[in-house]
């Protein structure tokens, strides 16, 4: 999932950091610190856009659903037409797919930069 592989992206951040701090070249150490705050900006940045993305469309859903509480008509009507009830329920499907293809795009983009970290890691002791 996209969070594990953010963990995994923290873990590899700290053991990045632990490299810089106890490599003894100056210029290394510089270098490994560098690569290390720009891997955490960007997890900082793929993490806040997971998080505005998921905020959109659960905002997005108790819009959707408020209306069709607020639309006026009473309970019955809404389960007799049931096409009100299926084409909710199609929108929501659809939020939740759109939701899966970002969440998807998210772990490519941790990934990518996992793996990075990783070969920069080993590439550094």
């Amino acid at each position: 999932s996209v969070r594990e592989m953010m963990d995994k992206m923290r873990i590899l951040l700290q053991e990045l950091d632990t490299a810089a701090t106890e490599t003894t070249d100056k210029e290394e150490k510089e270098k490994a610190e560098e690569m290390h705050r720009g891997f955490k900006d960007q997890l900082t940045a793929c993490q806040r856009q997971f998080r505005a993305a998921n905020l959109n469309q659960m905002n997005q859903l108790e819009r959707l659903s408020h209306k069709e509480l607020m639309s006026g008509a009473d309970l019955r009507q809404r389960t007799k037409a049931g096409g009100n009830r299926e084409a909710l329920v199609s929108q929501h499907s659809n939020i939740t797919n759109n939701l899966k293809s970002i969440s998807r795009q998210l772990a490519s983009t941790v990934e990518r930069s996992s793996l990075t970290v990783s070969s920069l890691e080993g590439s550094s002791k």
